[in-house]
């Protein structure tokens, strides 16, 4: 079952910041009414400026977080809304297949087995440009995707299952492909 929570946060024309709101949205996602707008906005404003601490300034946001990048974000998010939400504890952890995933059945399969009411996934894309989105559920043989600025669901069709790196046989206009290696798990409890 996918939990319905109506509010998200939308990206609008801040291109690159896909991982960001990823963040915010798995938590709000997660948290629910728990996840306040006080809260949020403290945890936007920290990640900006752990990006700029750590990372050296928003360059590394003119391209996108890459994934090593992205899992110390999530960390540290998580360790802030402990903060904000002491009775709940936050585990992040990749997403790691027994077995490489080369079709997009078993990926939904895999999926659908992790992500519960407790347990979402911030997912790396590479396409035309590196992306971060996040998944709730798998219903009806599709992912439902909460993404920078829509919910949504993404079709088999759509998804293209990639091998890490490795895809250089892409060509310009292949759509998003699906990185089961840079996909992190947001788990939370009471």
């Amino acid at each position: 079952m996918i939990r319905r929570h109506s509010s998200k946060f939308k990206q609008g024309s801040f291109n690159n910041f896909c991982g960001v709101y990823s963040i915010l949205n798995a938590f709000d996602h997660l948290l629910g009414d728990a996840f306040t707008s006080k809260i949020a906005k403290r945890l936007y404003t920290d990640l900006l400026r752990f990006i700029e601490a750590e990372f050296g300034s928003f360059a590394t946001l003119k391209g996108g977080l890459e994934p090593a990048e992205m899992r110390t974000l999530t960390k540290f998010a998580a360790r802030a809304v402990c903060v904000e939400q002491p009775r709940r504890a936050i585990s992040v952890d990749r997403f790691r297949p027994q077995d490489e995933i080369t079709d997009v059945g078993g990926l939904l399969e895999l999926m659908d087995a992790e992500l519960t009411n407790e347990t979402i996934a911030i997912v790396g894309f590479e396409g035309r440009m590196n992306h971060w989105a996040v998944a709730t559920g798998v219903e009806d043989r599709a992912l439902q995707v909460l993404d920078s600025d829509v919910r949504r669901k993404m079709n088999r069709e759509e998804i293209k299952v990639g091998n890490n790196g490795n895809n250089r046989q892409r060509r310009k206009g292949d759509g998003l492909f699906f990185m089961p290696k840079q996909t992190i798990l947001i788990s939370v409890t009471e």
